[in-house]
């Protein structure tokens, strides 16, 4: 069975974080491990507080669960400091860890930062360059080029200005368009999308 590594922050609900990761691996037949870089205090109503997990003991889950398995596949989700994204770049070098992807979280779906301001920078210049693909939605692809996307052509204009920040390939997901839901793919050479009405839903 193929083995996954989810480095994330901890919702309490299950909507989101390590605990809706390691249910996706599941659901797909890949057992599932998982670092936490920080905890939440929220309910459905929304998040109240965020706790930043150490950096010491941190880097002490990454360096104890790698020295014993070596996954097939990576991904981050909400890595709150640029201390903790510094030590997640360290660690995938140090240990050579493969299909590292990048989910750039940014705020939750209530509007509440996930990260502080001084971490986007540094997930950008230490984090994208390792990442076998990033896959930020559009405001978060918005928040990292500057871009104000509003289609189709805005979402292609941010797709090719993150893939110059140096992953292999960009993935841009578009639930949050208007009029209809569009994801983007991008490695430099050419485009793929995947389209859909948006669904109602709460």
């Amino acid at each position: 069975m193929k083995t996954a590594l989810t480095i994330a922050g901890s919702d309490p609900t299950g909507g989101a974080g390590m605990q809706a990761d390691l249910r996706t691996f599941r659901s797909l037949g890949v057992y599932g491990t998982g670092v936490i870089a920080a905890l939440t205090a929220q309910n459905t109503q929304g998040v109240y507080e965020v706790f930043d997990v150490p950096p010491v003991f941190f880097s002490r889950q990454l360096d104890v669960l790698l020295r014993d398995i070596s996954p097939d596949a990576s991904k981050t989700g909400m890595l709150y400091s640029a201390e903790t994204i510094k030590i997640v770049a360290e660690k995938v070098r140090l240990y050579a860890i493969k299909n590292f992807v990048v989910d750039p979280v940014t705020v939750s779906s209530g509007g509440t930062p996930l990260i502080e301001n001084k971490a986007l920078e540094a997930m950008q210049k230490y984090l994208f360059p390792l990442a076998r693909t990033i896959t930020p939605n559009i405001y978060e692809a918005s928040l990292f080029t500057g871009i104000n996307i509003q289609d189709d052509k805005d979402m292609k204009k941010a797709a090719m200005a993150l893939k110059e920040s140096g992953p292999e390939s960009v993935i841009i997901t578009g639930g949050h368009l208007k009029e209809r839901a569009l994801d983007l793919f991008f490695d430099g050479k050419e485009f793929l999308s995947l389209e859909n009405e948006i669904l109602d839903g709460e």
